[in-house]
């Protein structure tokens, strides 16, 4: 029982998240004066990049993972929280790479989850298609300099902002499901 308690307080802090992330969006698209840009303030008081924000979202799954049984699964996420929130506010190389490899580390565990402990259901059955999306966004885009990889740098935040989303959201479905 009180799984479903953590699953309903998960969820209802990744719908906060979101909620919050719109209302800097609207903010940011209504209150421009004269180049004055309203997200730029928000963000930059706290000298944190949006993309760094937005990585906080991975803060819910090592919560929910916390008194799991898969001990490498909540670590894996662990360090992709660190990971993810030194590389998007430094961009060092190095630490590009080390995202990349807990990024791999979280696909897998996630997948040997998903395959293992999930049943057939509606929430599972999405899993794969936010996947693909993730996948579309991230690559498709990268090849064609869209999405992820736009030019305009805002544009190029908010995609990022909602694979961190659709990731984290993923992953709690999933960790739903681990004892």
């Amino acid at each position: 029982m009180i799984y479903i308690y953590v699953i309903c307080l998960l969820t209802h802090i990744n719908i906060l998240l979101l909620a919050f992330l719109f209302i800097i969006i609207l903010i940011d698209k209504l209150l421009v004066y004269k180049g004055f840009n309203y997200i730029n303030i928000m963000v930059y008081l706290c000298n944190l990049r949006p993309t760094t924000l937005s990585s906080f979202f991975f803060a819910t799954n090592v919560l929910h993972l916390y008194n799991k049984n898969d001990n490498l699964y909540f670590y894996s996420f662990a360090c992709l929280l660190t990971a993810s929130v030194l590389n998007h506010q430094t961009n060092y190389k190095v630490l590009y790479y080390i995202d990349r490899a807990c990024i791999i580390n979280v696909v897998y565990f996630g997948g040997k989850n998903l395959l293992k402990y999930a049943p057939i259901n509606v929430l599972t059955c999405l899993i794969p298609l936010k996947f693909s999306t993730v996948c579309w966004l991230y690559y498709y885009g990268y090849f064609q300099n869209k999405y992820c990889f736009d030019k305009d740098e805002k544009k190029r935040n908010y995609y990022h902002m909602f694979l961190h989303l659709l990731c984290s959201v993923s992953h709690n479905i999933i960790a739903y499901y681990v004892p």
